[in-house]
């Protein structure tokens, strides 16, 4: 009904609200880019990898390669177990993850 009234009633619009229309409509095609875009895979190969050590956590290699990445304490944690499928407080020595760090 909405939708019907809305189509039938377009010429009443005023500028303010086709304004805010418009900017409704970006921000949804804003929202839907960011969200296919962080769907797409992480290819690997691309970012260096560190083998765990015993005592490694996640936060000191964010600080450990604070100069090589602009992520913040949190999104560099976040990217490593989403890309790595792996939780800060479930690391394995010896296991080989990938950091959010491309490779030169």
């Amino acid at each position: 009904m909405g939708v019907v009234f809305m189509l039938t009633n377009l010429r009443k619009f005023t500028s303010i609200e086709w304004s805010f229309i418009l900017v409704f409509i970006i921000a949804v095609i804003f929202t839907m880019t960011s969200i296919v875009s962080a769907l797409e895979p992480v290819n690997k190969s691309e970012y260096k990898e560190v083998t765990l050590q015993y005592g490694d956590t996640l936060w000191q290699l964010a600080d450990q390669y604070k100069e090589d990445h602009s992520y913040t304490y949190q999104q560099f944690i976040s990217w490593v177990e989403e890309v790595n499928g792996i939780h800060h407080q479930n690391l394995t020595p010896g296991e080989t993850i990938v950091l959010p760090i491309e490779k030169k």
